[in-house]
């Protein structure tokens, strides 16, 4: 996408392209990128500098991927990654016009490689206000990854005539993600199988793959087929067949939303090898692990993943028929685009891209991000917001306050927490990052103690985790007045609730066991995001005075009226805009009781009712011979809880690079690199390394 803006000091490029790469720019100096760090989010400066140069070759990319709506930006908490999508498309936008002005003429594509959905209030489902942002970037090609695939409503929502997909037409590359037709019995590319980018330099082949999800996963009509069939399907190896002569393409691109190393990368490098021979070259773009990451898989052949949530923008150029790959991540913050084009803030800025900036403040005003609920006290990791849910809030936002009593919730913790919570003003935007999905509570009737355990112990089991090779644990809140250390009593019947994702898993656990509930399940009209607006308006109110609170000796008052405070912490534009987000399937968020729109992951339908529950108790010999039992696994779920974050934090810290180094190549690292901030502090998200929290 070409505009009629032109740098206002062009830099003076040599064309190197086939004896050594053309640099665009020098280092970064060592100054952090944030010159007025706030108190919610301290920086330090970095004593290395971060190499921003690009190495412009033949072929050139520019990579997004698994963004999850952080299209806005990082805001007010992390200043040091302030650049939202206008400035990538700004940034893009100068990049094409330096290069238009080698004489080689380069090509240069922009991908993005899945997961934009789910993360902000922007990414909720049905995505109404991030399709018109996503439409306004110029992508030369899209993969999908595992979020848009997973709700029916975002499917229906971005496949709507002169919609999302429409836009992207044969942009949208989707090898091996399928989709029903008609009669059910046809499966049709949800994009398209392939494609081919024209270019001064050659023609570059495009395919798309996601990894395997698991059944009952997807949406329903959309099917993930296995890589391994779709690589012997015939419009694939006809495809190739070309390669036995003369090949219709120069190079091939494969848009991979998995790991930079996963065995199917592995494994279409094979097949790609067999094919066309080893001298083809193949770039593998991953993504969903969440890390940056590079590595160069063979002499013609290379993989690199661009980090998460717009904290990275991805860059690797190569030469066809020869490889010679070069790779580069740049912080996402303005400053670093800037000098990577060795241009200043105020000049790389173009028309399209400060239009788009604008447009992206009025729709996320618009969302009612801003609506202001409480005050936190501090920064809050993983491992506090887990502590917090199971022990605070569920209890005292809906356990506690359910007709019956001895209620019981049990949950997977897979993908529990999207992002940290910051000190100070807590916004309705606040609690969408740290909750990206919302799920239904649901009642599955009254249940016998000592058969709750059962299933907590099979809910365990590694052949009932959800994803293979995770660290899932499981999940139990009971009431606040039953206390932390409370045993589940095995004469006792309680009232099993859980989320709707794990509703059908918990009932086949159910089933298999012998175990019978008084009820079938009952969708309670709630769902978890309320039951976490619900706790910070109650529990973490909002002094009327910016959170000062937070600083007095007595801390915030737990009495304060948030609903008497100001809507939102900022102003971007006078546009009128809801109090508070609205839902498709309830009353709003302005009750403890009211329903946030419902996000379906693997449950796709409710129905409504009222569960009723017997307190009545089975003979006290039974409960005897069952307290040891319960005993142990009541110390087995708190043990669990806190590996199940450890193997996560544990995982990501063995892999930190060295932060004395140079250029920050990071292969199969999965930490930022200098300047992010205040690194140990954890500014970019990072406060303690983790595995993939949300993916």
């Amino acid at each position: 996408m070409a505009t009629s803006d032109s740098p206002s000091s062009s830099p003076s490029i040599t064309n190197k392209v086939t004896e050594s790469p053309t640099k665009l720019s020098t280092n970064a100096p060592s100054a952090s990128p944030s010159k007025h760090p706030t108190t919610t989010s301290p920086t330090t400066s970095s004593t290395t500098p971060i190499d921003v140069s690009l190495n412009i070759q033949s072929i050139n990319i520019v990579i997004l991927t698994d963004v999850h709506s952080w299209v806005q930006g990082h805001g007010r908490h992390e200043p040091n990654l302030n650049a939202d999508y206008g400035n990538i498309l700004s940034f893009y936008q100068r990049l094409q016009q330096q290069v238009e002005q080698l004489d080689s003429k380069p090509d240069i594509y922009l991908v993005n490689n899945g997961d934009f959905l789910h993360g902000t209030i922007l990414g909720d489902d049905p995505p109404e206000h991030l399709v018109g942002i996503l439409e306004r970037m110029p992508f030369d090609a899209v993969a999908l990854g595992e979020h848009e695939v997973v709700n029916s409503l975002s499917i229906e929502k971005m496949e709507e005539p002169g919609g999302l997909f429409d836009e992207w037409g044969e942009r949208l590359v989707t090898s091996n993600v399928r989709q029903s037709g008609a009669d059910n019995d046809n499966l049709n590319p949800l994009g398209n199988n392939y494609l081919l980018l024209e270019g001064n330099q050659g023609s570059v082949l495009v395919l798309g793959f996601l990894y395997k999800l698991n059944e009952n996963e997807s949406a329903d009509g959309i099917t993930v087929t296995d890589v391994q069939d779709v690589i012997e399907e015939g419009w694939f190896t006809s495809l190739f067949a070309s390669c036995k002569h003369q090949p219709q393409f120069d190079a091939v691109v494969v848009l991979s939303h998995m790991d930079v190393r996963d065995e199917l990368v592995t494994l279409l490098l094979s097949k790609f090898r067999k094919l066309c021979g080893e001298n083809m070259v193949v770039q593998f773009v991953t993504g969903h692990t969440h890390i940056r990451s590079f590595a160069e898989l063979d002499s013609h052949s290379s993989s690199i993943e661009a980090g998460r949530f717009l904290d990275t923008v991805g860059f690797v150029s190569f030469e066809p028929k020869q490889g010679s790959f070069a790779h580069n991540f740049i912080p996402a913050n303005e400053m670093f685009l800037a000098q990577s084009l060795d241009m200043s803030v105020d000049e790389y800025h173009t028309h399209d891209g400060k239009e788009l900036s604008d447009y992206i403040a009025r729709t996320f005003e618009h969302t009612g991000a801003g609506q202001i609920l409480g005050c936190a006290s501090k920064r809050f990791n993983e491992m506090d917001l887990l502590e917090m849910y199971l022990n605070e809030v569920m209890p005292k936002s809906f356990l506690n306050h359910y007709h019956s009593s001895h209620n019981i919730l049990l949950q997977y913790l897979e993908s529990f927490v999207g992002y940290d919570l910051f000190p100070g003003v807590v916004t309705m935007g606040d609690i969408y990052t740290v909750i990206p999905q919302d799920y239904d509570i649901q009642s599955l009737g009254s249940v016998k103690g000592s058969d709750v355990t059962r299933i907590m112990e099979e809910m365990s089991k590694d052949d009932r985790r959800i994803f293979e090779n995770s660290t899932d644990m499981v999940g139990l809140s009971m009431e606040s007045e039953s206390g932390n250390s409370a045993e589940i009593e095995s004469s006792l019947r309680y009232t099993l609730h859980t989320l709707s994702k794990d509703a059908s898993k918990i009932l086949s656990i159910m089933n298999d066991l012998g175990i019978k509930s008084s009820l079938k399940v009952v969708s309670k009209g709630k769902t978890m995001r309320d039951m976490w607006i619900d706790y910070v308006q109650n529990n973490m109110a909002y002094d009327g005075n910016d959170c000062k609170c937070i600083d007095d000796v007595n801390g915030c008052s737990s009495t304060g009226d948030a609903s008497k405070t100001p809507t939102t912490t900022h102003h971007t534009s006078p546009q009128p805009k809801p109090t508070h987000p609205t839902s498709n399937h309830g009353p709003t968020v302005s009750t403890p009781t009211g329903g946030v729109h419902n996000s379906t992951h693997g449950s796709k339908g409710h129905s409504t009712g009222k569960s009723h529950s017997s307190g009545s108790s089975l003979s006290s010999n039974e409960a005897t011979t069952s307290s040891s039992s319960s005993s142990m696994w009541m110390f087995v779920v708190i043990a669990g809880g806190i590996i199940f974050v450890g193997i996560r934090f544990g995982r990501r810290a063995a892999a930190r690079p060295e932060f004395g180094s140079g250029l920050h190549d990071l292969e199969m690292s999965v930490s930022p690199p200098p300047s992010y901030g205040d690194v140990s502090g954890g500014a970019g998200g990072y406060d303690r390394p983790h595995l993939g929290r949300y993916v």
